[in-house]
């Protein structure tokens, strides 16, 4: 049918947009250990969304949802490390 071929085609051209679901966290920590956290986030290649460095350090990051627990718990792991989980979108 007609409307049939008129969808096939309509699927076969769509562009197809990828989008990932993403968690949003706030870590709290006190100048003696940033070096561990910068290390840490560099290394996992965390992104950066807002960041406050004064009294103490306060950095807000995005990650994968299907990653966050893992790296929710090495973060975890770090003494004098507070982490708290801001959304998801």
């Amino acid at each position: 049918t007609a409307y049939k071929e008129a969808a096939k085609e309509a699927l076969t051209n769509a562009t197809i947009i990828e989008r990932t679901v993403d968690d949003f966290y706030r870590i709290e920590f006190g100048y003696e250990i940033m070096s561990d956290v910068m290390n840490f986030i560099k290394q996992h290649q965390l992104e950066v969304v807002n960041q406050t460095l004064e009294e103490k350090g306060i950095i807000e990051f995005r990650i994968r949802q299907r990653d966050a627990e893992t790296i929710v718990e090495q973060l975890e792991s770090i003494d004098g490390l507070q982490i708290s989980f801001l959304g998801r979108k």
